[in-house]
């Protein structure tokens, strides 16, 4: 299976469905620990794609694959 090519408005789709609903939120931040964690709750706090550059990890790469498992 190809791995999708997200743009950065699928990504602020993306997470302005999980700031919507709270289930699915709450559900990407349990496949997350730690300074992951927080760093994703913060870019969830924030509600904007750009905020993913703060970090240096792959937190946004992370963020997708668990939007792609839990929704």
């Amino acid at each position: 299976m190809a791995k999708k090519i997200y743009t950065n408005d699928d990504i602020q789709d993306m997470l302005m469905e999980c700031n919507e609903n709270c289930n699915l939120k709450d559900s990407i931040l349990k496949c997350f620990s730690g300074r992951d964690k927080s760093a994703m709750a913060d870019v969830f706090e924030d509600g904007y794609y750009e905020r993913f550059d703060r970090y240096d990890s792959d937190i946004c790469e992370q963020f997708i694959k668990a939007y792609e498992k839990c929704s």
